[in-house]
């Protein structure tokens, strides 16, 4: 895989100053993707601590935390009524939404407050929750599907690609070696 001249520089220059174990720092990393970290960067790590994701019992903690926080709290703007929301429909709520991380919860509480503030007066009731559910559990589904869909095409693309651009070189008279090419020799 490719990486730009100044991502080596940085990649070269954090490995040099790692290269030892030492007292004086710590280094912390922080990724949804670990698998995509440079092989020297992985050896370097002594410690793991995985986050996963929330529970259901966590998300529904979380969910209610947000709705209070975003939805039920007095503040400057209008008040938004809250109508028919019952804990079995929070609790459906925190089925429903297996697999979310703690920042989509947060997004998803958002989007619930922006659409209740685009009523007027602002309500917030058990269609529009679950109106704004659907959107976001539909949105994850595609994000999901770009990264697989990402990774199926690098696995696919990159051999292909390599294999064109090496026909092309040889179309164009640049052999290995550097035979049959244009020469920048003096003649």
């Amino acid at each position: 895989e490719q990486i730009s001249e100044d991502m080596r520089n940085a990649l070269n220059a954090f490995l040099y100053r790692t290269g030892e174990a030492s007292d004086k720092f710590m280094v912390v990393y922080a990724s949804n993707q670990p698998e995509q970290f440079d092989g020297a960067i992985s050896d370097r790590i002594d410690e793991m601590v995985e986050f996963s994701l929330p529970n259901e019992q966590e998300r529904l903690r979380m969910i209610v935390h947000y709705m209070d926080k975003l939805l039920s709290a007095k503040t400057n703007a209008q008040t938004i009524t809250i109508e028919g929301i019952t804990e079995d429909l929070v609790l459906g709520v925190a089925d429903k939404t297996e697999g979310f991380s703690g920042r989509e919860i947060n997004k998803l509480a958002v989007a619930w407050q922006a659409a209740a503030y685009g009523h007027s007066p602002p309500v917030f009731n058990e269609e529009l929750m679950m109106e704004v559910l659907d959107i976001h559990t539909a949105n994850k589904a595609i994000k999901k599907s770009w990264t697989v869909e990402e990774h199926r095409a690098h696995r696919a693309i990159a051999p292909a690609a390599a294999a064109a651009a090496n026909a092309s070189d040889e179309e164009a008279g640049f052999l290995p070696g550097g035979g049959g090419g244009p020469s920048l020799s003096p003649a």
